[in-house]
């Protein structure tokens, strides 16, 4: 015999209520275990042993995040200079393994727990570590800090090449392909302003200078500039950058440097925007 069609209507609305109530089940299950995980308190060692545990090289997590002292310096200017009592948005350019950004994510949502920060990464191999997006997330994960975050995968500018040595430059630019553009695009899309930001992605003098013009439509009055690696003998490029910039009175002020990173502020501009320099 056959059955009748609101038989088969009702069986389906009944085994979709029951996947569905698993699925809640499931998912409320998962997040009580995962809250429970997430005990510990934000800080660079916590950070490092955390990657470690996930088989990364401590050296390596090291060499390439920066320090403590370096960020604890450029979170206590942020902490003056960034409006208090609302959400602060921030951008940063370069990951890595996620250190310096769980860091800022960390202290931003102290001040205020809707802070939001978009970040800027290819997500390329780099001091041998390959996918270290997926290193990235896991550490934002462990801090409960995913909600704060935008992780973007692409070049703030044009694409540009790892250090991986293995790879021929075919190989490279095939390999490496992530959005380009980001911050034009940003500008077009969103029309945010950033009360922060922090530069920690491709060092070489050129690509500098252009990211900190692309990054002036950007800014809200007042932003902060946080840039790392403004060490003299061993970073002169992004030190003499830098300084140009400071130089730049109408529009920026710096507001210091500890010897490993340098801070900026950034002013309202009067005038049009510096053309950026003949490539």
């Amino acid at each position: 015999m056959l059955a009748p069609n609101g038989f088969y209507v009702a069986r389906n609305e009944l085994r979709r209520r029951r996947s569905a109530a698993l699925r809640e089940a499931t998912m409320q299950h998962g997040a009580a275990a995962l809250a429970r995980s997430r005990q510990a308190s934000h800080s660079v060692d916590e950070a490092v042993r955390f990657l470690v545990a996930r088989g990364l090289d401590e050296q390596h997590v090291r060499d390439g995040s920066m320090p403590q002292a370096a960020l604890d310096f450029a979170a206590a200017i942020v902490r003056e200079h960034v409006p208090a009592g609302e959400p602060t948005r921030a951008l940063q350019i370069g990951n890595f393994v996620g250190v310096s950004l769980s860091y800022v994510s960390a202290t931003l949502r102290a001040l205020h727990p809707d802070s939001v920060v978009v970040s800027i990464d290819p997500n390329i191999t780099h001091r041998a570590i390959a996918d270290p997006q997926s290193h990235v997330l896991a550490l934002l994960g462990h801090f409960d800090l995913l909600r704060n975050n935008a992780v973007i995968t692409g070049y703030s500018l044009e694409q540009n090449l790892g250090d991986d040595p293995t790879l021929d430059p075919l190989a490279h630019l095939v390999s490496e392909q992530a959005c380009e553009r980001v911050l034009e695009n940003l500008a077009t899309v969103t029309g945010e302003r950033f009360q922060l930001v922090l530069l920690d992605g491709n060092h070489e003098a050129e690509y500098l200078a252009r990211e900190m013009i692309a990054l002036r439509g950007l800014l809200a009055p007042g932003a902060v500039l946080v840039i790392d690696d403004v060490e003299v003998g061993a970073w002169d490029a992004v030190v003499e950058v830098f300084e140009r910039v400071a130089a730049e009175e109408d529009e920026f002020e710096e507001l210091g440097r500890n010897g490993r990173v340098g801070v900026l502020r950034f002013k309202a501009a009067t005038g049009p925007s510096p053309k950026p320099p003949a490539s």
